[in-house]
């Protein structure tokens, strides 16, 4: 982003398109499974944000320890 105005709109624009995307993968769910298995397989799409999140934190920052900062956002920032 070249300003912070830019950066509100991009941040804005990602959070949008991820509400967008949350119905769609639960109504998918919904005609994937079950009625006795939908529990189970939201908890398995619920619990793969939380780990994510965390398993990502934890190799960012191992990431960072061993190889600098510079490092981090060369691997993340590849396609």
């Amino acid at each position: 982003a070249q300003d912070f105005g830019q950066a509100i709109l991009c941040r804005l624009a990602a959070g949008v398109a991820n509400c967008a995307g949350y119905p769609v993968a639960l109504a998918l769910l919904c005609d994937h499974f079950e009625t006795e298995e939908l529990s189970t397989a939201m908890g398995f799409y619920h619990a793969g944000s939380a780990l994510g999140g965390l398993l990502g934190l934890a190799a960012g920052g191992s990431l960072v320890t061993s190889a600098g900062w510079r490092s981090a956002f060369l691997l993340l920032g590849a396609p």
